[in-house]
């Protein structure tokens, strides 16, 4: 946070004036920057036996993020939609991490965060800084003065950015990517859209 007490989020929102690719820029960094505490989760869970899947505790943070969307005039189907997949991404990484682990016979040589104390308050910070940055983005979504697959496009070039957006190292590191932006354009190519659920949908099995 800063020393005015906003999120790094809200600061870079609230100096500038934003346009598309700057919210566009802003989103997808979030999402970066969530998607890289997923191996601090997993290498805990792994840690202390505890499953990745917690059903449960998903829905309660669901609910509660979608409460806050609500309150940043946040459109209810959308942020739905787009927020179960941050969750669902983030859970790719961390099964590609347990995958790797396990098939190398290995865990984590670097301490382990606390789950509690140090890695849940650094996901709730980066999933606050996604509800403004939603918000932000919602306003220049429909926007129709671009050819309706530009957003798309350029979101596909960021894939390419491995040493700006580092989740991409990661295992599944691509697929989770692309499964937290498939639904943040207003328009993307409905066969590309059940491509990228149909492989999430493996990779989370």
């Amino acid at each position: 946070t800063t020393e005015s007490g906003a999120t790094n989020g809200e600061a870079a929102i609230l100096c500038c004036k934003p346009n598309k690719e700057t919210a566009t820029n802003f989103i997808v960094g979030v999402a970066n920057k969530r998607l890289m505490l997923a191996k601090d989760v997993v290498a805990y869970k792994n840690k202390h036996n505890q499953s990745i899947d917690d059903f449960v505790r998903e829905k309660v943070v669901l609910d509660t993020v979608l409460k806050q969307a609500k309150d940043a005039g946040i459109d209810q189907n959308f942020g739905q939609q787009f927020f179960q997949d941050q969750m669902d991404a983030n859970k790719i990484i961390q099964k590609g991490y347990k995958k790797e682990w396990d098939s190398n016979k290995s865990t984590p040589e670097e301490e382990v965060p606390d789950l509690a104390t140090a890695t849940r308050p650094k996901v709730q910070e980066a999933t606050t800084d996604m509800v403004l940055a939603l918000a932000v983005f919602q306003l220049f979504r429909n926007d129709s003065s671009e050819d309706r697959l530009h957003c798309w496009h350029s979101l596909e070039e960021n894939q390419k950015m491995i040493n700006r957006y580092l989740s991409l190292k990661a295992p599944n590191g691509a697929d989770a990517y692309r499964k937290a932006v498939v639904r943040l354009c207003a328009y993307v190519p409905n066969e590309e859209v059940k491509k990228i659920d149909e492989k999430a949908t493996k990779l989370l099995a």
